[in-house]
């Protein structure tokens, strides 16, 4: 279905700028020819830190896509305490606004059990986050697409397989800078890719005509840079384009009780399976109703990144235990128990695919 995209970027924590912007784009909320991308980084270095998350929350026609600020909020959550890069970079603002007398800044430990109002709305949130969306002529994302370099180590190049690579690649690339890979032009073929993580006023150096403080989106060759760099410009850029949206695909899982329990309490966010023909019909966005082997009962969710692995192995170190719905096991223990599911010969013909979902989050 073609719609109208609203992009934005590094919005840090400033919802009224963020309103005011898609509001002058002309952007309507719950509008289902209208669909808001943003390519991370919701939260830090602004006051509106929960006015960001209750606006997001109130829409139906969004795509949130990670940026590299969201993972300093996930390592919190997952380790309460917050680390110096959190106060340089603002994210102690966003903790104290989520965490309120949750958060003892003097003993610096945060309260992140999963029975507090934060957790409860913050885990979802960073869940639900996608490494990159794709339509069919462009593809959001925070940082660049994962890359890999020449023998010499320097000239970058979008990887072939850059849909399915592990967390730690996403990683890498979330924090890429685009403005020191653009000159080698790492693209994707038929593709214009968009991206925030860095201001647009980097873009004074590939355009002489450009002043260089200017905070305007930069259209590049191949690529479009929106970060406006909101909290020193007051500004929050809106991309307006029209694109052809791909309409979900249903897919159909079966799951045994203890793991659907799981997933349904929004604990188990990472489904385990090869990576076989069937499987390879997966993409971001697609929906995923998974029924419950012993009684039947159904449960859907959104699929928001797919990453591939040699082994079950590899797959179940890459994420938190919790996050596979089996807490009670070790990561080898976990191998040891896909293994014996699946046989080795299939898994290395096939390899194995980590297919992580959220349960109300990236919805359009």
């Amino acid at each position: 279905m073609k719609k109208t995209i609203f992009a934005v970027s590094d919005i840090h924590g400033h919802a009224s700028l963020f309103k005011e912007a898609l509001n002058q784009a002309g952007f309507r909320k719950n509008d289902p020819e209208h669909l808001l991308v943003v390519c991370g980084d919701y939260f830090d270095r602004g006051s509106e830190n929960r006015g960001v998350y209750l606006f997001l929350e109130s829409l139906t026609n969004k795509v949130l896509v990670r940026g590299n600020h969201d993972v300093f909020l996930d390592n919190i959550l997952l380790n309460g305490k917050l680390t110096m890069s959190d106060y340089f970079n603002g994210t102690e603002r966003t903790v104290k606004e989520f965490f309120r007398g949750d958060y003892i800044p003097e003993f610096n430990f945060v309260y992140t059990d999963e029975s507090s109002d934060a957790y409860r709305e913050l885990r979802p949130f960073l869940d639900g986050l996608y490494d990159y969306f794709e339509t069919e002529n462009y593809v959001f994302t925070h940082g660049w697409l994962p890359v890999e370099f020449d023998e010499e180590g320097k000239r970058p190049s979008v990887r072939s397989d850059w849909r399915y690579v592990t967390p730690k690649d996403w990683h890498s690339a979330l924090w890429t800078e685009w403005n020191r890979v653009y000159p080698y032009r790492p693209t994707v073929t038929g593709k214009t890719v968009v991206v925030g993580h860095r201001a647009t006023k980097h873009a004074s150096a590939f355009d002489p005509q450009r002043p260089p403080e200017c905070s305007d989106i930069f259209y590049g060759e191949g690529m479009i840079a929106i970060d406006a760099l909101t909290v020193s410009s007051g500004r929050v850029n809106v991309l307006v384009v029209e694109d052809e949206v791909p309409d979900p695909v249903i897919h159909e899982m079966k799951l045994l009780p203890s793991p659907f329990s799981e997933m349904k309490r929004g604990r188990k966010t990472v489904e385990m399976r090869l990576f076989d023909e069937k499987r390879k019909k997966l993409r971001p966005g697609d929906k995923i109703v998974f029924t419950n082997t012993d009684t039947a009962e159904t449960l859907e969710v959104t699929v928001v990144g797919l990453h591939c692995f040699d082994s079950f192995r590899a797959l179940a170190e890459a994420f938190p235990v919790k996050a596979l719905g089996v807490p009670e096991l070790s990561a080898p223990q976990i191998a040891d128990v896909m293994s014996g599911i699946y046989g080795v010969d299939e898994i290395k013909k096939y390899g194995t695919l980590a297919i992580r979902v959220s349960l109300n989050n990236g919805r359009y």
